[in-house]
């Protein structure tokens, strides 16, 4: 920070006179309070410029704050803040390379090493009051403005047949990447809508074209039979787990589509029990995701594939006729055969007459009008059997699979004959024509992409950027849909009313999806992800941006103003990533710091991957816990707790932690193996207070394994509630163990049931509410009440706190 910088929110912290007591006797620096200083220049740069003592080096790639929606003053101090805080980086230590004396009493002064091999003498360096920054997790509230988002459309290169298509015409693809993508014609633009993160990403996850497409919405389901993921029309998709149909489902299997008495489009699920030979159910899974049982008698199909007419009737096939069944369950027998096809005002109906002789009718529903197919078109005999058949809208043509001494999808013109053959690849329950009936669409026979077959002549392929499809389906809609119509905007209601929280919060959604929440404006506005994201997710805002990290190694992404962009490959690294200390920069495991070593090794880099000079953590024979809210990390080491970064180390307790935030960390410190308590460490004076909040400090579940960021949010922002994990046995012998929002204030205890403790906690500025994740669910902890309040909000499966960019207006 430059000479007459003043931060108006920096405490001033104590600085130690004697400069070699505050070092321990092992590998890495620390002292009981905290550590400050600035570095000196590298040793290896002598032409690097340098800056007056105390005022630090600048920084060769400055990461910069957003200026959106900043006052004057707010941009003033975060400048300030900045430039304070990058002075320090500019050339940080590998804090896992200083070294002490043999076994003599006095201690050689500790020196680090930069990325160069160089060392640095940080005894010698002049100590300064670091500036600290504002807390990433608090909540910036009030109401936002709607979301810009980017579908990045792909273009495809239309061949001539299909380019003439002009009445628009949809295609729903699964690729093997776990990517919906929708070709929309004429215009040849692809839309994509990525499924929720899995750690198979193959076509083996998805199946091969369990896939069912209704006028406003898609249903798949996946390969394991285990969920349906429901991809709207627009919008971003929703994961229903088997559990969500009831207990001991063996197995899921969609069964078409049809439209509910208020209008709304279900997807028809058949339940298999886990116990074998069990009679199957039906059940209805709507584009909310909602799971109902259906108990009509013709709830599902009979002797067909879940055949839909276009305004969402069922077409089933019993007791000897069709009938088709509407929306209010009302049903009228339409023919005495079976439907094999149905599309618009036409059905494709077989029948027998008295003497067992079979034809195959086309059926003109609105005048009744009857024509008998060719039965050399499609022979009635099991010698030439066909089936998948698939009509042209206007009902003039047929598709059909032939079998033979190789299976053939073929076209047959009603009028001219056969006209066109190629392999069967796929089969898909719906239609697969063009809304104009100039042919159909299928999977390419070898490669990624799709292939049309028209009435006028040869088949072709096209698309081979859309990636290797594995199931596909076709609609007709209205209109093309403008690619930029994505956001999904929908009420956010609380079980009971909450007043000003002042959160706001932005999710990823169990279908792959993402959302922004404004709780007090009492809306969500949700969006689809156009590449996948990890399943092991975590969310960091940094840089006017919300990253979204994976740990097991997975793509990492920036969502900025709700455009997806991937993020460089430094971020695929497996293990966590935790923000660092300036805004912008996040720490990414290291592992080739100490590959010979167990312990905790990362780098501190910008968001566009880039190292931040020489700022390395290695320390050997370490346990990373997580962050300490400030941008340093925690970790246990030779039964310490230290917290880490770029400034040197500070131990914060010999004893265990429970909790810790920006400002203030919980411990738990025992004087005898019997008498233990709970300390309250107050980080910006290093005051210690015993602070047990009607804990019991035996009962306490210490911070042991990685949280990540989750655990620099488990204290309010001023220092009086904790989120800690109680054990307790009771007289049977049985271990209970839950987390609690503890509020040291009043000694009341709240259980949060299910939480997910990898998910941090969005606190409210002034500490009286905070959102957490409990399994899918949002709940916001309202500290006045000491409850826990439910929102209706998206079911989500990461959460972290809104980028100040994120929401703006929504483009034109």
């Amino acid at each position: 920070m430059a000479d007459g910088d003043e931060d108006p929110h920096e405490v001033e912290r104590p600085v130690t006179e004697d400069t070699d007591a505050i070092w321990s006797t092992d590998d890495i620096p620390v002292r009981d309070g905290p550590l400050d200083f600035v570095w000196a220049p590298r040793p290896s740069e002598p032409d690097r410029p340098t800056s007056p003592a105390g005022q630090g080096l600048p920084f060769d790639e400055p990461v910069t704050a957003s200026p959106v929606d900043a006052t004057s003053e707010e941009r003033n101090l975060r400048s300030k803040l900045l430039i304070g805080a990058v002075a320090l980086v500019a050339v940080a230590i590998a804090v896992g390379s200083l070294v002490r004396s043999g076994d003599t009493d006095e201690q050689a002064a500790p020196v680090a090493s930069n990325e160069t091999g160089s060392t640095i003498d940080v005894a010698t360096t002049t100590p300064t009051t670091m500036a600290r920054l504002p807390s990433t997790t608090l909540a910036s509230g009030g109401a936002q403005a709607d979301l810009e988002i980017s579908t990045e459309p792909i273009d495809v290169e239309l061949p001539p047949p299909v380019a003439a298509i002009q009445t628009p015409t949809e295609i729903v693809m699964l690729t093997t990447g776990g990517l919906v993508r929708t070709l929309s014609l004429p215009s040849g633009r692809v839309r994509s809508v990525a499924l929720a993160g899995t750690a198979d990403t193959d076509a083996s996850m998805f199946g091969g074209g369990n896939v069912v497409v209704a006028p406003d919405a898609a249903a798949i389901l996946r390969a394991d039979g285990r969920a349906v993921v429901v991809v709207p029309r627009t919008g971003p998709p929703i994961d229903v787990n088997s559990d969500e149909f009831g207990a001991d489902i063996g197995g899921l299997e969609l069964q078409g589509w049809r439209r509910a008495g208020d209008g709304t489009t279900q997807f028809i699920v058949v339940t298999y029990p886990e116990a074998c030979c069990d009679t199957s159910s039906f059940t209805s899974v709507g584009l909310d995701g909602e799971v109902v049982p259906l108990v009509a008698p013709h709830a599902g199909p009979s002797g067909n594939q879940g055949l839909t007419t276009p305004d969402g009737s069922w077409i089933v096939n019993d007791a000897g006729g069709t009938y088709e069944v509407d929306a209010n369950g009302t049903s009228r027998r339409i023919d005495s055969g079976i439907v094999l096809a149905a599309v618009r005002d036409h059905r494709l109906v077989r029948e027998c007459d008295d003497a067992l002789r079979c034809s195959t009718v086309l059926v003109h529903v609105s005048n009744g009008e009857r024509r008998i197919v060719d039965p050399d078109l499609l022979p009635d005999d099991f010698g030439n059997m066909t089936y998948g058949m698939s009509l042209a809208p206007d009902g003039s043509a047929i598709s059909v699979v032939r079998n033979g001494p190789t299976q053939e999808r073929v076209l047959i013109d009603l009028d001219v004959g056969e006209v066109a053959a190629a392999p069967a690849v796929y089969w898909s329950p719906g239609s697969t024509w063009a809304a104009d009936s100039s042919g159909f669409f299928d999977i390419a026979s070898a490669g990624p992409g799709l292939r049309f077959t028209p009435r006028t002549g040869e088949t072709v392929g096209f698309g081979a950027g859309l990636d290797q499809v594995i199931a596909f389906g076709v609609r007709w809609p209205d209109a093309e849909l403008d690619p930029d119509v994505i956001v999904v905007t929908e009420l956010v209601s609380a079980a009971r009313p909450l007043g000003t929280t002042g959160i706001t919060l932005v999710g990823a959604m169990t279908g792959g999806g993402m959302t922004y929440i404004d709780i007090d404006a009492s809306v969500s506005q949700s969006w689809a992800a156009t590449q996948r994201l990890a399943s092991d997710l975590t969310l960091i805002t940094s840089g006017g941006a919300t990253l979204a990290f994976g740990d097991a190694g997975q793509a990492a992404f920036a969502f900025r103003r709700g455009v997806q962009q991937p993020l460089s490959g430094v971020f695929a690294t497996e293990g966590v990533k935790l923000p660092g200390l300036i805004d912008g920069t996040i720490w990414v495991p290291a592992p080739e710091l100490g590959t010979s070593r167990s312990g905790v090794a990362y780098r501190l880099v910008t968001s566009d991957g880039l190292p931040v000079d020489g700022a390395t953590i290695d320390l050997p024979e370490a346990e990373l816990i997580g962050s300490d809210g400030h941008g340093g990390l925690v970790v246990a080491r030779g039964g310490d707790v230290f917290v880490v970064s770029v400034d040197g180390a500070e131990r914060l307790s010999s004893g265990e932690l429970i909790a810790i935030a920006a400002d203030t960390a919980y411990v738990r410190e025992c004087t005898e193996v019997t008498a233990c308590d709970v300390t309250r460490i107050d980080r910006r004076t290093g005051v210690r207070s015993s602070s047990d909040g009607g804990i019991d400090a035996d009962d306490l579940t210490t911070a042991s394994t990685v949280r990540g960021t989750a655990l620099g949010t488990s204290v309010s922002p001023d220092g009086d509630v904790l989120l800690v994990q109680l054990t307790n046995v009771s007289p049977e012998g049985t271990t209970d163990t839950s987390w609690f929002f503890a509020d040291t204030t009043t000694q009341r205890l709240t259980a949060v049931d299910d939480l997910q403790p990898d998910q941090p906690v969005i606190w409210s500025a002034d500490s009286s509410f905070a959102a957490v994740l409990a399994d899918t669910n949002l709940l916001v902890f309202d500290r006045a009440a000491g409850e826990l309040v439910p929102l209706s909000a998206p079911k989500l499966r990461a959460i972290g706190q809104a980028s100040i960019t994120e929401p703006v207006a929504v483009s034109e």
